[in-house]
């Protein structure tokens, strides 16, 4: 008995820098994987943002197409109103030759 207890002993003697580097092992570990989880939640952060910005600059895009297709339609109407006149000018001018024919 006074000999298993020796045994033991030895074996926890012999087996405790093991023991020691292995928890420390651990605890480095430990450490690593909550830099590596703040790493995470940081770019899972930072991806949140992106995609905000992507959606409103999107929608930015959207609108701002919308208001050029508006733009070149009104340049269109402005550009052939000159026409339109001509040609109102041309029916007033023969309805009113017309008429003083009659």
């Amino acid at each position: 008995t006074h000999e298993v207890q020796d045994a033991i002993a030895a074996e926890e003697a012999r087996a405790k820098p093991q023991i020691d580097a292995l928890s420390k092992d651990i605890g480095t570990i430990g450490a690593n994987t909550d830099a590596v989880v703040r790493e995470f939640e940081d770019l899972k952060e930072a991806r949140e943002v992106l995609l905000k910005k992507e959606s409103d600059l999107k929608g930015d895009l959207t609108q701002t197409d919308f208001k050029l297709t508006e733009a070149k339609t009104e340049f269109t109407r402005v550009e052939r109103e000159p026409e339109r006149a001509k040609k109102q000018a041309d029916i007033v001018q023969k309805a009113f030759l017309t008429a003083e024919q009659e």
